[in-house]
């Protein structure tokens, strides 16, 4: 993820970016930026969508996808649904 390299281009702390994901009713502190940034804490996806909506990132070049799926493609993007269960 690009999360350090974005809030560094934007010249912010990671206190300061901590501020700005409470501001949207993510209760992060610098040290989970920090364990963020280092890759040793889970993130979620709808902190995902905070840290796209605050670093001004869209989702794919948070994780350095090139391209956007095509809907017409085949792949994990537009798989059928499966009924779970089995047999019954």
């Amino acid at each position: 993820m690009k999360i350090r390299e974005a809030r560094l281009n934007q010249k912010l702390s990671q206190e300061e970016l901590a501020i700005k994901m409470q501001l949207r009713n993510i209760e992060f502190s610098q040290k989970v930026i920090s364990r963020i940034e280092q890759q040793e804490r889970f993130v979620a996806d709808y902190e995902l969508l905070a840290f796209s909506e605050v670093l001004n990132l869209d989702l794919y070049e948070m994780f350095s996808i090139t391209k956007k799926p095509d809907s017409k493609e085949q792949g994990i993007w537009n798989e059928p649904r499966t009924k779970r269960g089995g047999n019954r």
